[in-house]
């Protein structure tokens, strides 16, 4: 396949909203291209949405097959470094990957980023308004669908790569409606990991965040919601209809997995085996794609027993509602951290932890955690108590704070949304100041997980937060957490920027289009090239940051002129221009009118050039400003000396009667004195003269 497709440029034509689009009988010239692919946004192709992202057909030149592509979202940051790996998968039973970049999206006339794949013609084993139990034979999963996907994910594990989206709906029968002759696993990569899983597909410990918040997923979850699938195909019945999603994780939590989403109905023979191996709620117990091969293969597999869950044999009361296990309690005390601080400050949370649970260990935790939120001082401690405790309670749950719950790895997606869609910030932000994430990094128990990487990042976080100026604040966090999401920035929204290189082509198109406003550079648009090209913007934050205009528009040049030459790009006319018309401040800071002409002058020649980096150099020209300062400098004295001498006439004109009088004193003895020599040499002269006569 072909690199990604470029960044378009906007068809000048207004396109229709989105509803007229699809209601038009002729949507040819508000297709979008790709590529060799025309995508359809009149025919839309709904077994193929995933979750909030919408599949509409695509045509290729000179091809007769069928395509689909699927548009992505700006809150829902697409997993494009991962296609290269995905394209490596050469599987029969995925979804074949043919095209993907970025496209100008005519319904909302804005650049989005596109996957296509090859439309492989099936429907889904499973649609929204169905009950979750379709009751299959269990000889037609175990061959047709066990079969095929357990090679998928071995080919996913020989690749290290994740699927993270493998659920009943996402799974595709190309074949006829009754022997499913051909599977086919669906889309995984225009949106992050897990988002579109309800929480019954998740791992009990990424079920609790929110789906943003899950995180990069692992083999093992892919496993785990292969098992939930697997299990939605074969049961009968659906014991957790109606059912909210918490309700779901504390029953898992209470009763394991595979006796929540199996309910009454009960599995005989060997795939009674493969579901409790895959859907073991312990991480390091579950079956790997090893043991899995190893059971197709005909190998009995020990069961692995889960580990002892802790219980009290007493409950304790919070909202009025009765908790046996700290797992459970953990999940609520979010709802009311007033009330968790009074059971604090009471002993009834010490009590039932010593009493009941009868765990000194977690007594000792439950210490530390009070101390912890204390020493931050009055200010948000109930909410840090919360946190805290719910870290303790439960140590593998994701960050509980203020209401949210996520993965560390998540917070980049939900800066994300948070950002896109104009959410509150002040939450996350204390999230950093407060320190949470390395609180929880401490709390963990997981040796696999990557403690020194997170434990560099928020540390970085956290002093970013202690900046105000441009480059440094959430935003920098956003593009350090969150690596493949692109600029955000106010200035940018109708473009899809995922490169430096690609900022300054989209700046160039906007100028062409009469769209500049003020200066390029703003708080996106720094932290981004700090975080993409630091070497290109480092040296000029204190420029852009500076209270004078003129520094901010020498800074905004200098920037740009030199990511212009590091990356080799060809000349931009009308940014060139753009910053031309704004030049004015600079130029009244030389005080020579010939200096400023000729700046002028050549600063028109090049900006029509779109030669950035010689405009950059004409100004800041050391010798230029240091000749024109010492020039300015020299008139100065000049000024101020006849300035003085204007000032003296002036006081002596002021006294008109005796004006000029002691000036004619002085010149009449001088006068005299000089007349007075002159006699004295005369007759000295004629005295000698006489003398030597004689």
């Amino acid at each position: 396949m072909s690199e990604p497709a470029s960044s378009q440029t906007a068809p000048e034509a207004a396109a229709p909203s989105e509803p007229a689009a699809k209601a038009a009988p002729r949507v040819s010239l508000d297709n979008t291209k790709l590529g060799d692919f025309e995508i359809l946004p009149a025919s839309p192709l709904p077994q193929y949405n995933s979750g909030e992202i919408k599949a509409y057909k695509a045509t290729a030149k000179g091809s007769q097959g069928g395509y689909y592509a699927l548009v992505c979202e700006p809150h829902l940051v697409p997993r494009h470094s991962k296609t290269a790996l995905y394209e490596k998968i050469i599987n029969p039973n995925l979804c074949k990957l043919v095209e993907y970049g970025v496209a100008f999206w005519g319904p909302v006339r804005q650049e989005r980023y596109f996957f296509i794949y090859a439309d492989p013609g099936g429907t889904p084993l499973w649609t929204r308004g169905q009950p979750k139990a379709l009751d299959m034979r269990q000889e037609i999963v175990l061959d047709k669908i066990v079969k095929p996907l357990v090679g998928v994910l071995q080919d996913f594990r020989d690749k290290d790569f994740v699927h993270g989206n493998i659920h009943a709906g996402n799974i595709f029968n190309c074949g006829s409606a009754t022997d499913y002759s051909k599977i086919i696993l669906g889309d995984c990569l225009s949106a992050p990991c897990g988002v579109h899983l309800d929480a019954l597909y998740e791992p009990i410990d990424r079920a609790m965040a929110t789906p943003l918040g899950r995180g990069t997923g692992t083999q093992a979850t892919d496993l785990y919601s292969l098992g939930v699938a697997l299990t939605v195909l074969l049961r009968s019945n659906d014991p957790l209809a109606g059912v909210s999603e918490d309700e779901i994780i504390k029953r898992k939590i209470m009763h394991g997995t595979y006796a929540t989403i199996t309910g009454k109905d009960r599995f005989t023979g060997s795939i009674l085996e493969l579901l409790r191996g895959l859907l073991h709620d312990d991480h390091t117990q579950r079956w790997t794609i090893d043991e899995v091969i190893a059971w197709m293969d005909g190998r009995r597999l020990s069961p692995k027993q889960s580990s002892r869950k802790l219980i009290a044999p007493r409950p304790i009361t919070f909202m009025g509602r009765k908790y046996m296990q700290p797992e459970v309690l953990a999940m609520d005390l979010h709802e009311n951290p007033p009330e968790v601080k009074k059971m604090i400050d009471d002993g009834d949370i010490k009590n039932w932890v010593t009493r009941a649970l009868e765990e000194n260990a977690l007594y000792a935790k439950v210490e530390e955690a009070i101390a912890v939120a204390r020493d931050q001082g009055p200010v948000g401690f109930e909410d840090r108590l919360v946190s805290t405790l719910s870290m303790v309670f439960d140590p593998m749950a994701p960050i509980r704070f203020k209401g949210m719950c996520f993965n560390p790895d998540a917070t980049g997606s939900i800066l994300t949304q948070k950002f896109v869609q104009g959410q509150d910030m002040q939450k996350i932000a204390e999230m950093f100041l407060f320190n949470i994430v390395l609180v929880w990094v401490k709390s963990q128990q997981n040796p696999n997980l990557d403690i020194g990487s997170l434990v560099t990042k928020f540390d970085s976080c956290r002093m970013f937060m202690r900046q105000a100026n441009i480059g440094f604040g959430l935003e920098r966090c956003l593009y350090l957490l969150s690596p493949e999401v692109p600029c955000l920035s106010e200035k940018l929204k109708d473009y899809y920027v995922g490169s430096p290189e690609e900022m300054m082509h989209a700046f160039e198109d906007m100028c062409r289009k009469g769209k500049s406003t003020g200066l390029f550079l703003d708080r996106h648009t720094v932290a981004y090239l700090c975080v993409k090209d630091s070497r290109v913007i480092e040296s000029f934050l204190p420029e852009i940051n500076a209270a004078e205009a003129y520094k901010k528009v020498l800074g905004n040049l200098k920037c740009m002129a030199t990511l212009q030459k590091r990356s080799q790009l060809p000349y931009f006319p009308n940014i060139a221009n753009a910053f031309a018309d704004q030049l004015g401040v600079v130029y009244e800071r030389y005080h020579d009118r010939t200096v400023r002409e000729t700046l002028k002058k050549n600063i028109a020649r090049y900006a029509q050039e779109g030669d950035l980096v010689k405009m950059a150099g004409l100004l800041d020209n050391a010798d230029v400003q240091q000749k024109d300062f010492s020039a300015f400098k020299k008139a100065m004295k000049e000024y101020f000396d006849l300035k003085k001498e204007y000032d003296n006439l002036e006081y002596r004109l002021g006294d008109k009667k005796n004006f000029g009088l002691a000036t004619g004193q002085e010149a009449a003895a001088l006068i005299s004195s000089v007349i007075s020599a002159m006699v004295i040499l005369f007759i000295t002269f004629m005295y000698f003269s006489e003398t030597s006569i004689f």
